[in-house]
């Protein structure tokens, strides 16, 4: 299957979750808030929650004001926010929650995602739609895309060719729960970002402006004697002989206190200038020592699967006849996995497939209810999931202050319990 179809497979999947706010949405592991297209668990990113396949597309999401044709042969012409943003879906894929595939689908007053053309392969004019997926109604548009420019004194970014004003009120968040982008000044030329947007003055207004994490760097696996410890750097000697040095840092974690003359296995990724820095050192002994951990399957042979435990790097585990599996776990599940390390290599015991992900974690915060529809509440500028087992206590309404308790998940604050506060 290709990547498109991977992509459109997981979108459509997303879409009609929201849709129907299933309760199962508050399962998933907490990641980017605002993020639409990460809204499925269980992928190979940095996080379970957002697949690699998903890190560079560029998206669009919001209510359509307007559709028209301009020309003989071009558009149909999509408009959200009364025109403020415009893209040409001449030629895209339609894709209805419901199961239709009609253009008609795509009227005023529907609820779109539409994932974007490279905007690299695009020769200037409007923004070109592959795929549209017709969702559900909102008050906003939410964008995602590179960013094109940022004016930290003028207080505006652009996306997709899309300037978008900021203010104080504009949350900030990311790369990972809100760490470390606490204003406009964080945002960077080419950053990934998602933009929840509305009209304002006659021109877009963020709410949120939430930068994702970046793709993660492919690895490489350096295993050899210690030929030097220096401050900045080792040098390893390979099998082969051969000589390589790996930088450290004071992000590289070292295990074993390893040498000079020990073995190790090195996991480096490669700088900008092409060298290589070692994410872990490992000493590595002929003894067997037990291993355990969970996480999620990321690729299957007969004999070497690949499984990434929760925020860590992926791990390679060999399976042989005597390796005992049970449950028949497939690709995106979540194992158990046990085994021996010997000379690098994890060979596993046994990898037992799990029910459930890693478990969440409940928070609460404080604000005004600002809006109320069947399945989404906004709650300050925060979007409020809500479903059959959310506690509501207070009758609360419009205006009114509440404790909003639950799950961040990877779209929207997926509420176990909203409370109004009568202090």
């Amino acid at each position: 299957m290709t990547r498109k179809q991977w992509v459109e497979i997981f979108v459509a999947a997303a879409a009609i979750a929201a849709a129907l706010a299933l309760p199962a949405l508050s399962q998933q592991g907490g990641v980017q808030e605002g993020a639409p297209v990460s809204r499925a668990g269980g992928g190979s990113g940095t996080s379970p929650g957002i697949p690699d396949i998903m890190r560079n597309v560029s998206m669009v999401e919001g209510t359509i004001t307007g559709v028209n044709i301009p020309f003989a042969g071009g558009g149909p012409i999509v408009s959200l926010l009364n025109g403020l943003i415009s893209f040409d879906i001449n030629g895209a894929r339609i894709v209805a929650a419901e199961g239709g595939a009609a253009l008609a689908e795509v009227r005023v007053g529907q609820r779109v995602m539409a994932l974007l053309k490279d905007p690299a392969t695009q020769s200037g004019g409007m923004v070109k739609a592959e795929t549209v997926f017709v969702m559900q109604d909102s008050a906003v548009a939410t964008v995602r895309g590179g960013v094109e420019a940022v004016d930290v004194a003028g207080n505006s970014l652009t996306v997709l060719g899309w300037k978008i004003s900021v203010d104080a009120k504009t949350a900030f968040g990311g790369p990972r729960e809100g760490t470390g982008v606490k204003g406009l000044s964080d945002i960077k030329v080419k950053d990934e970002v998602t933009v929840t947007a509305t009209p304002k003055d006659q021109s877009l207004y963020a709410l949120r402006v939430m930068k994702m994490m970046e793709a993660p760097q492919p690895t490489e696996t350096v295993i050899g004697s210690v030929v030097s410890i220096g401050t900045t750097s080792w040098v390893i000697r390979t099998a082969e002989g051969r000589e390589v040095t790996v930088l450290v840092t004071a992000q590289t974690r070292i295990a074993g206190e390893p040498r000079a003359g020990d073995r190790v296995n090195v996991i480096a990724q490669r700088d900008s200038a092409g060298n290589l820095v070692a994410v872990t050192i490992i000493k590595l002994s002929d003894v067997p020592v037990t291993l355990r951990f969970r996480g999620v399957v990321t690729s299957i042979t007969d004999t070497l699967w690949k499984v990434r435990p929760f925020e860590a790097l992926e791990q390679e585990v060999k399976v042989t006849r005597e390796t005992r599996i049970t449950g028949n776990p497939r690709v995106g599940d979540w194992v158990d996995v046990e085994g021996n390390v010997a000379s690098g290599a994890l060979i596993a015991t046994s990898i037992t497939k799990l029910e459930q992900g890693p478990p969440t974690v409940e928070v609460s915060f404080e604000g005004t209810v600002k809006s109320i529809e069947s399945s989404v509440w906004m709650v300050d500028s925060v979007r409020v999931m809500v479903s059959r087992r959310t506690e509501i206590v207070g009758s609360p309404a419009v205006g009114d202050r509440v404790q909003v308790t639950g799950q961040r998940g990877s779209a929207a604050f997926m509420a176990t319990r909203i409370a109004k506060i009568t202090r």
